[in-house]
């Protein structure tokens, strides 16, 4: 039963993986090119990354282990059964999502401000 609910977590798994190392290479291109790279910053970002992923994880794994050991929610808890992991997830990939897009206005050197009214801007 452990098996196939770690093996319903490893899509996304990579998924995270995927868009957090395409944030690290803009960050990394992106501060080359301006001349502040820096290698100190790299645990930071990974810590982060853990962060999340433990977050996401954690989300998961609640509601399996009340499934687990047979507790029924009933009502608008039972709502958030379904739906919490994905939500972090989601959230996590939004994340990741508009830093990456960030980078890639000033990798192509394209600032939009229809993108930064959204509340994504370049990366500075």
């Amino acid at each position: 039963m452990l098996g196939q609910f770690l093996q319903t977590l490893l899509p996304k798994l990579g998924v995270l993986v995927l868009v957090a190392f395409l944030d690290l290479v803009g960050g990394v291109v992106v501060a080359l090119r301006s001349g502040s790279f820096q290698w100190e910053k790299l645990p930071e970002f990974l810590k982060s990354f853990v962060m999340y992923l433990y977050a996401w994880l954690t989300a998961e794994a609640i509601w399996f282990v009340l499934g687990s050991i047979g507790v029924d929610l009933e009502g608008l808890w039972g709502l958030f059964e379904d739906y919490s992991g994905s939500a972090v997830f989601a959230g996590v990939l939004i994340k990741y999502g508009s830093s990456i897009v960030g980078h890639l206005q000033v990798i192509l050197g394209r600032s939009s401000q229809t993108l930064a009214k959204l509340g994504l801007p370049a990366t500075k």
